[in-house]
This record gives C-alpha cells, sequence and structure tokens, in this order.
C-alpha cells in the first residue's frame, strides 16, 4: 500500500472562491516505496500513460503503484546512472539527458541509439518540426531523420554523431523554445536563435538576441529557463528574473521568498503559473492572485527540481531531496477551517453524513457546524503512530496508520 501524505497545513495569501491551490492533494513516495533515489531531477509521462522520473541512481518507471528501475548494470542503454534531464518527443521517444551523454529509446519496446555527445546534458528541448536540441558542453542539434532505434541485448550501441552549433562559444545550461526562435544561456550570455526561412536544405541559424547577464547571474546556477504565456523567465539561485520588452533582464519578484533560490517554472492549461522555490511551491492563479504551499509537517525544506502536469491534470513534482510528489485535486471539497490550522494534516476524508474528517499530530477528529476542529482520537491513543489514510464504510471510519 502507498504511503502518503497530505499537505494541508497551507499559508495562503488569497482565498478565492473559484478552485485553489487548497484543493491539491498531495502524496510522496521515496526510497522506502521503491524509488532507486531519493535525488530527482525530471519527471514526464509517456504514451502509455507512465511516468517516467529521471534520478541520480537511475532511469525509473512507475505506473502509479510499482517503481521499474533501470541503471547501467541492467539496462546496456544508459550511458550513465545520473540522469539529469528527460523528455517525450512527439513520436513518443524518451530522451534521456545524463551526467555523461545523450540516448533515446522507444519506452514501449527498449530499442535505443546513443549520440556523440560527450560530458553532461544539462537540457533536452524539441522544436516545431521535431528536431532535437541538446544543451551540454556547447549546443547540439538532431533531425529526425538521424533516428534510428535498436534493440541492443549487449554490448555498446551504435554511436551517431550530433550537429555541433558552432556559433555557440561555451557550455549551454538551459533553452526555450519561443515563436522567434530557441532561448540559451550559456556562460554570461542570453541568447536567441532563429532558423533562416531562406534555405530549408541547410541548417542555417541567426544569432537574433545577445542580452548579458547581470554579473552576480552570470556568476550562479541557472536552473529553469521557460517561456510561458508570452513571457521569457530565468530561475536561479539568486531567485527570478524576466525578460521585459526592452530586452533586459529584470527581477521577477515573488510574495515572500527574499530572493531565495528559484527552481522550475510551469504554466498550466488553466493559465496558472506554478513556480518552485526553496522551501515554497508558488502558484498564481490567472486573475493575478498568488498562493503557496509549504510542506512545514517535514523537518527540512525541500525544494522541486521539476514540474510537470500529466494528461490527467495531475501535477507531479520531482524533488531533489525527499523523492516523488503527486499533487491531484481532492475528492472533498475545499473547507475554509482547514486554511486556519495550525498543525500539519496528514490525513482528510469526508464522512457519509458530510462531515469533514481530519488526522493531525493532536489526534484524528472532525469540523463541527462552527468549523471547529473536534478531536475524538488524541494521537497518544494509538501511540503517536504516523496517520496515512482516513476512509469510510458506511459509518465505520478505518484508519490506516505506521511508523
Amino acid at each position: 500500500m502507498m504511503r502518503f501524505l497530505l499537505v494541508c497545513v497551507l499559508m495562503l495569501c488569497a482565498t478565492p472562491s473559484w478552485a485553489s491551490i487548497t484543493d491539491y492533494v498531495v502524496k510522496q513516495w521515496n526510497i522506502k516505496d521503491g524509488l532507486p533515489s531519493q535525488s530527482l531531477k525530471s519527471v514526464v509521462q509517456d504514451q502509455q500513460g507512465y511516468m517516467w522520473l529521471g534520478t541520480q541512481f537511475g532511469l525509473s518507471r512507475f505506473d502509479g503503484n510499482t517503481f521499474t528501475n533501470y541503471n547501467t548494470q541492467n539496462s546496456p542503454f544508459l550511458p550513465n546512472n545520473g540522469i539529469n534531464k528527460l523528455l517525450v518527443d512527439l513520436n513518443g521517444l524518451l530522451w534521456i539527458g545524463t551526467k555523461s551523454g545523450l540516448v533515446v529509446i522507444n519506452p514501449a519496446t527498449f530499442a535505443a541509439q546513443e549520440f556523440n555527445i560527450k560530458g553532461p546534458v544539462r537540457d533536452i528541448l524539441q522544436d516545431a518540426k521535431g528536431s532535437i536540441w541538446i544543451a551540454a558542453n556547447g549546443l547540439y542539434y538532431i533531425d529526425r531523420s538521424q533516428i534510428g532505434l535498436q534493440i541492443k541485448a549487449s554490448g555498446p550501441l551504435p554511436i551517431v554523431n550530433a550537429t555541433a552549433i558552432t556559433q555557440i562559444v561555451g557550455s549551454v545550461s538551459k533553452m526555450a523554445l519561443s515563436p522567434e526562435g530557441i532561448w540559451l544561456v550559456n556562460d554570461r550570455h542570453l541568447l536567441r536563435l532563429t532558423k533562416n526561412a531562406s534555405d530549408f536544405s541547410k541548417l542555417r541559424l541567426e544569432l537574433t538576441a545577445k542580452i548579458s547577464l547581470p554579473e552576480r547571474l552570470a556568476q550562479t546556477i541557472v536552473h529553469d529557463l521557460s517561456f510561458l504565456n508570452g513571457n521569457l523567465y530565468l530561475a536561479s539561485e539568486l531567485g527570478a528574473y524576466f525578460l521585459d520588452l526592452d530586452d533586459e533582464l529584470r527581477s521577477f519578484p515573488l510574495p515572500n521568498t527574499n530572493n531565495s533560490a528559484v527552481y522550475k517554472f510551469m504554466s498550466d492549461t488553466d493559465g496558472g503559473l506554478w513556480v518552485s522555490t526553496y522551501g515554497r511551491l508558488l502558484f498564481r492563479d490567472k486573475s493575478g492572485e498568488w498562493q503557496w504551499v509549504e510542506p512545514s509537517q517535514l523537518d527540512q525544506s525541500i525544494w522541486f527540481a521539476d514540474i510537470f502536469r500529466d494528461n490527467k491534470n495531475n501535477v507531479w513534482l520531482a524533488s531533489f531531496s525527499e523523492g516523488l510528489w503527486l499533487a491531484h485535486e481532492g475528492r472533498v471539497q475545499r473547507h475554509s477551517a482547514l486554511s486556519k490550522m495550525t498543525e500539519a494534516v496528514m490525513a482528510i476524508n469526508q464522512a457519509p453524513d458530510g462531515k469533514l474528517w481530519v488526522a493531525n499530530k493532536s489526534g484524528i477528529g472532525y469540523f463541527d457546524l462552527n468549523k471547529s476542529f473536534i478531536n475524538l482520537i488524541p494521537s497518544d491513543k494509538y501511540g503517536r503512530a504516523s496517520v496515512h489514510d482516513l476512509q469510510f464504510d458506511g459509518n465505520r471510519l478505518y484508519i490506516a496508520t505506521g511508523r
């Protein structure tokens, strides 16, 4: 049975009447549940519905119940166990960027192909024509015609040459696709490359923007570059930035973050903006109101290296220190009293009579008509064991606990 946490102790800066971040139920999985590592860098979903996770100790496939793990010992297609970036392309192929090269596989058959990109692959991007761009110790390009997967039971895979983009000097950390071209971050600049539409027989690129990074930003780690809803955002150890109309990078203010590290931006189909910062997950709805979640029941602050919205509108979060998290819309309605609780809530469910039952650190109880919490089972009655779930069968309440 999968263990989970319900993150319901939420710090809200607004409580609008429409769907809120408080409507999301959050589950967590870690190495005790079968993950090869607590440290995740990337999460994607293939066309079969499987979730693929890039960890620091190999690749993992998750079907919602079981993790199937792949590493260099049991999977000859992997050049390295350290996975930095995953991408599922329009044809359903899974691209795997590792600390020492790039490989692409068919996730259904595991036919694979490796490319001659040495060193760490930091980012992978697909353009509108289906071609693949790779950020590594330089910028590389792979045309669709170069992909020919093979099933290899043992031994090395055939290696195919990727095209090095010679206009870009130095390593590339992150990339983002915009209507005007591909944005990328190299050692000291934010650059934009645009394909020359006058010659379709060759790969001809023009450098159409070159913006110097602020001195402090050029000396720190850039975690993400995203073009969302017409805006270019940059996430770094120094905080968040955006590109203004004058083509200058300016600080992007986030509520109550004090310019702490920012790791990932994501937009959703509802027009919302998700931002992962140190110890806090932020959400801005289409009205511009900010809300945020702090998983305060954990002993340490966590941060999410990747955020992914799947085909059922679930939000998957890859933590660099605390495993895999899933945020899905809860089956119980929002209860305004929850946002006023001062203790972490570990489980929640609604009884047939409409009462909202909650398990927190103090015990198990329900909210009355005045939205006051009635603690019927103090935690010392069940030995302060961790409550994982509350379920109703008719009028009976079943409590799942574990240490």
